[in-house]
């Protein structure tokens, strides 16, 4: 299973789109607050949530 490179770069995507919101939003300085978008497992267990659920959409 790929799941962790899949992840990586997931998760990059994320970063870098999150990265180009204007700084004054408050989305942006929730997220960016503290160095880290959210714990690597929270982010993780989402994604592989989301990765179910299109697995049983594509059904």
């Amino acid at each position: 299973m790929n799941i962790d490179k899949k992840f990586r770069s997931f998760s990059l995507i994320l970063y870098m789109r999150v990265r180009t919101l204007k700084a004054g939003t408050n989305f942006s300085q929730g997220t960016i607050r503290g160095g880290s978008f959210l714990s690597y497992s929270s982010a993780r267990n989402l994604f592989l949530l989301v990765l179910k659920l299109t697995k049983s959409l594509s059904y």
